[in-house]
């Protein structure tokens, strides 16, 4: 079990888009950005002012690809920390807010990730979530070792704790790898 970071993010994602493909949710409802959402570190709402609104596609998108921490409080608040803890454990989640803190372990992330790949072979939000994932920002993990192949993934850092881990699925030209 180690701190998850920002790799927390893909499980919600997942919730929100898998919600939206059982019209549970509608990826173009509007949330605003409130003063209580602010999270420093990653992201770009946090440039934003206060009271800036932003369709739920939207924050998916900005979540994943600018690893947006507002985005996933935002998101969180959204569809509901217990409703998000309860999905990760449906999804084979082992190590989900042990304690009231952010982890998770290699086996958790694989199970989520497998989810994911097996929910973009059956549902457009899937391919779409997929695409974000593919066009991250953070580009010097797994992608630094796989030039010329295209990798959808996911990293989270905590520099002050030494904290580096990046998660994601990896497309071969003759198999698909999922790679922690």
């Amino acid at each position: 079990m180690v701190r998850a970071a920002s790799t927390i993010k893909l499980p919600l994602v997942l919730q929100v888009m898998e919600l939206a493909s059982q019209g549970k949710l509608n990826l173009n409802e509007k949330l605003t950005y409130k003063r209580y959402h602010y999270n420093g570190g990653s992201g770009i709402i946090q440039k934003a002012k206060v009271g800036t609104q932003y369709t739920i596609r939207d924050l998916v998108r900005i979540t994943v690809t600018y690893s947006d921490n507002i985005g996933f409080v935002m998101l969180r608040e959204r569809v509901g920390k217990q409703n998000f803890i309860n999905y990760m454990r449906k999804l084979g989640g082992k190590y989900t807010y042990t304690n009231g803190v952010n982890t998770t372990s290699a086996s958790d992330m694989v199970a989520y990730w497998d989810y994911l790949y097996n929910f973009s072979q059956r549902s457009p939000l899937g391919k779409e979530l997929i695409n974000y994932l593919k066009h991250t920002i953070y580009n010097t993990t797994i992608l630094t070792g796989t030039r010329g192949v295209e990798v959808a993934h996911k990293v989270g850092m905590i520099p002050e704790s030494g904290i580096s881990h990046d998660v994601g699925i990896v497309y071969d030209k003759n198999h698909t790898y999922l790679q922690s």
